[in-house]
């Protein structure tokens, strides 16, 4: 049903595109500059569309972890703003805001504006930017191919806003029409519990897993989701690896495998995945089992220290010393653009022992 209805809200924009055009008389461009100002369209058109997350999100004090246009990736590194090109990100082929409240539960109020913003910003911008076209449908030159431009960013702001509307769920990312149809349900799981955004806010502010409050880490499972229950068993993990409880570590490691079937969230497969490699290679001294999880890990969105870290420690298992300290080196290297500054204190230490590991 969605793919019909997003059928239908391309047709209908490619309708209103050409009777708009030529309502505006614009001349058609040559097909590769057309091609040149429909990307530009769509990425300004998406860019616009984040910005309304991100204002509401600023103007209801939300925390800000990262906005993506395509594979362009804005995000707050230990309270540094940092622009990346992330070719294997969440959402390449669209955009995401990541936000989240301070502290507690967020109102209804907050977060219907949060989510509705970027719908709300989008059709604004259809409505300002034809508006702005019709203004300039006389000129000649360079103005009327930006003119074409305006009107053709215009429609796509349209579509994107109305698409953006329809309830959907694309492995496990979900369209703002989703999160409203949730919210006007009441259903309170849109937002990460209190407990976990605290867990969150600690590790990326600073905190060493084997620093977190306990009281955080024990929240009975009976209130949380299938992709909660998971980062709340990852969590553990961290916690006692950190604390050098390997054996303890070891089991809220399985525990997150054997749940991870139920999560629908990208994020949450590919990192406990490749968690599992990397345990099963360093400590378990077993590169093949490693290697099945590896790959399992490495299909979709990952992190490039998980991912880097698994691979050397794989590497270590088989005795290829060389190809291990590549990994590492490499995975060392990406630790001060990380954003969360308390888990890579544990990355570090793992990845140095790995190292002394491949020098002895």
């Amino acid at each position: 049903m969605q793919i019909l209805i997003g059928a239908v809200v391309g047709f209908l924009g490619v309708i209103l595109f050409t009777f708009g055009s030529a309502a505006l008389d614009l001349e058609s461009p040559t097909w590769t500059a057309f091609g040149g100002k429909l990307i530009g369209g769509v990425v300004l058109s998406v860019a616009l569309h984040e910005a309304g997350h991100v204002f509401a999100g600023w103007w209801m004090r939300y925390n800000f972890f990262s906005v993506s246009v395509g594979p362009l990736v804005l995000r707050n590194v230990r309270g540094r703003l940092r622009l990346r090109l992330e070719l294997r990100g969440l959402n390449v082929l669209g955009g995401l805001t990541i936000m989240f409240p301070k502290s507690g539960d967020p109102s209804r109020k907050a977060t219907g504006w949060f989510i509705g913003a970027g719908p709300l910003a989008s059709l604004s911008a259809f409505l300002l930017l034809a508006g702005w076209a019709a203004l300039l449908q006389d000129t000649s030159g360079i103005l009327a191919g930006w003119t074409y431009f305006i009107w053709l960013t215009a429609v796509l702001s349209l579509a994107i806003g109305l698409m953006s509307l329809i309830p959907e769920d694309s492995g496990g990312l979900q369209s703002d029409g989703a999160y409203l149809l949730k919210l006007i349900k009441g259903d309170a799981a849109i937002f990460p519990p209190q407990g976990i955004q605290q867990l969150f806010s600690l590790s990326i502010s600073g905190v060493r897993p084997r620093d977190l409050p306990a009281v955080l880490l024990t929240q009975p499972n009976a209130c949380l989701d299938a992709n909660h229950r998971i980062i709340i068993a990852m969590f553990l993990y961290t916690h006692h690896l950190d604390k050098g409880e390997t054996e303890m570590a070891m089991s809220f490691l399985d525990d997150a495998v054997d749940q991870v079937a139920k999560a629908a969230s990208p994020l949450l497969k590919p990192a406990v995945f490749l968690e599992k490699a990397f345990a099963e290679a360093f400590f378990g001294g077993d590169p093949e089992i490693a290697a099945v999880f590896l790959e399992q890990g490495s299909q979709g969105y990952s992190e490039k220290i998980t991912l880097k870290r698994a691979q050397a420690a794989i590497f270590l298992a088989q005795g290829k010393m060389e190809k291990a300290r590549m990994a590492a080196t490499e995975a060392l290297a990406e630790l001060p653009r990380h954003f969360d500054a308390g888990g890579v204190q544990l990355d570090e230490d793992l990845l140095h022992k790995l190292l002394r590991r491949v020098d002895e």
